[in-house]
């Protein structure tokens, strides 16, 4: 038997919740967007690979991937693709960033104020989820 699925094609990434404080962490690209330390995982790259990739090579530092968040799916990605988003909650193991060239700054943000950044859609979703205040570091939020 032979399957083929020729319209669905799969963009996997993961990303970071680090909360500290009742803070969420936020990076500013380069396009003025602000979004969670993330990236695309490479090939036979896990999620939580890929997360303490990304913060090394974003920030400098290494992680403590702690525990599965919700994964965002959304159906309407570039050129009818899926976008699947991993999120995982993560502890840094250092406050000293050395934010590489993708980075333009971070800061620290109140989930209550998420909505005076230009911040990625899946962000904004962070507050429904975990609501405000944020949940202690690495815990996750009940249902």
């Amino acid at each position: 038997m032979n399957f083929s699925y020729p319209k669905y094609t799969a963009i996997l990434a993961a990303a970071a919740v680090v909360v500290r404080d009742g803070r969420l962490l936020l990076l500013e690209d380069r396009w003025g967007r602000w979004g969670l330390p993330s990236g695309f995982l490479e090939d036979g790259e896990s999620p939580e690979e890929t997360i303490r990739r990304e913060v090394l090579e974003e920030l400098g530092i290494e992680c403590e991937v702690l525990a599965p968040f919700k994964t965002v799916v959304d159906w309407k990605g570039p050129e009818g693709s899926v976008f699947v988003l991993f999120r995982y909650t993560v502890r840094l193991r250092s406050n000293d960033f050395l934010p590489n060239e993708e980075v333009v700054r971070f800061e620290w943000v109140p989930f209550d104020e998420l909505k005076r950044y230009n911040v990625w859609p899946n962000v904004l979703l962070l507050t429904e989820e975990i609501g405000t205040p944020a949940p202690p570091e690495g815990r996750r939020p009940t249902s």
